[in-house]
């Protein structure tokens, strides 16, 4: 039979304390779902860049979120919808851009998601008046009757009017 020391038996109980119990905060994800790497949009007056970030650390409400475009910031410390979601509503120029969704938990752990797309300029549609032509003359009380035409290529709408 085998006898333990009370030495050994001290020992063993010391290597067992709490003192070496850590806790570990994990990294919060965060994903950009309104564009992707590559898309092409045209430019709108707002563009609302929408994406999702998550903890299994911390509930929503304990996240902070901050949207940059191009290097700048353009929503700031926002606290994420409860299922996750955030927005952020912004004017961008056109050309190429580069959008940052960045979270971080009160722990500061952080990470970001990223995408660059290209904003291509919206041309304004063609509209012309047909009739009355230029210099026609017309009574006072006689009828007069309009006609044009409305094409926006990049709406596909082609539109004839008579009035």
């Amino acid at each position: 039979m085998c006898r333990l020391s009370p030495f050994v038996l001290l020992f063993m109980l010391g290597a067992c304390s709490d003192a070496s119990l850590k806790t570990v905060n994990a990294v919060p994800t965060a994903s950009i779902n309104s564009h992707a790497d590559g898309d092409e949009i045209l430019e709108e007056p707002v563009t609302v860049l929408f994406g999702r970030v998550a903890d299994s650390n911390h509930v929503a409400s304990e996240l902070t979120v901050n949207w940059y475009v191009d290097g700048d910031t353009v929503c700031e410390d926002a606290t994420p919808e409860d299922d996750g979601s955030t927005a952020c509503e912004v004017a961008l120029g056109t050309g190429d851009v580069t959008v940052v969704l960045e979270v971080s938990d009160p722990k500061n752990a952080s990470t970001s998601d990223s995408v660059t797309f290209t904003v291509n300029p919206s041309l304004p549609p063609e509209v012309s008046l047909v009739s009355p032509y230029d210099g026609d003359r017309y009574r006072a009380g006689e009828s007069i009757e309009f006609r044009g035409y409305a094409m926006d290529e990049e709406d596909g709408i082609d539109i004839s009017v008579w009035v």
